[in-house]
């Protein structure tokens, strides 16, 4: 039998074979074997097999498990907490490897991922822009044929890159 050390081994779990010392260790390790678990939530009485899951539910009764500072929405579990957070903050850490347009959500980028699949590649060689569509490419590409793909708002010159339209932007 497994368990308690030798000759301490008075209670053998039926099941099992695991061996305990104690009866209430024996009670205890019972539970596993059932659907009930061992782990019992002492605020609303919901049982679990394994500690860490009773550690997570009993965040649900705590008044602030995981709370957003800027909006007050609580969450069970810190990774939530943290991929909310970004809503607040622009944080945008998933990044296209295609056309380097960027996403707060890994799921998000996966999303906008099958569009390339879908479409082929549509990244402008000039600026790197991409284009969900080929046509909208080629219309775009006509743009850096004819004075620049980048337009000043103001007067309405055009610039081949973005970068200079800003220089540009500076004297308005």
């Amino acid at each position: 039998p497994k368990g308690a050390p030798k000759g301490q081994r008075m209670f053998p779990c039926p099941e099992c074979g695991k061996s305990f010392n104690q009866k209430s260790n024996l009670t205890r390790h019972r539970k596993i074997h059932t659907s009930e678990g061992p782990y019992k939530c002492s605020e609303c009485g919901e049982s679990f097999r394994m500690s860490r899951k009773l550690s997570r539910h009993q965040r649900l009764h705590l008044s602030e498990p995981f709370k957003c500072p800027q909006c007050g929405k609580s969450f069970t579990q810190r990774s939530n907490l943290i991929r909310h957070q970004r809503i607040h903050t622009q944080e945008e850490p998933y990044q296209c490897p295609e056309c380097e347009k960027t996403f707060n959500q890994k799921a998000n980028l996966f999303r906008h991922q099958t569009i390339h699949a879908r479409m082929g590649p549509c990244k402008c060689t000039k600026c790197g822009k991409c284009f969900p569509h080929k046509r909208h490419l080629i219309k775009h590409q006509l743009l850096h044929s004819r004075g620049g793909a980048y337009k000043c708002g103001a007067c309405g010159k055009r610039y081949r890159l973005q970068k200079y339209l800003r220089r540009h932007q500076k004297i308005h």
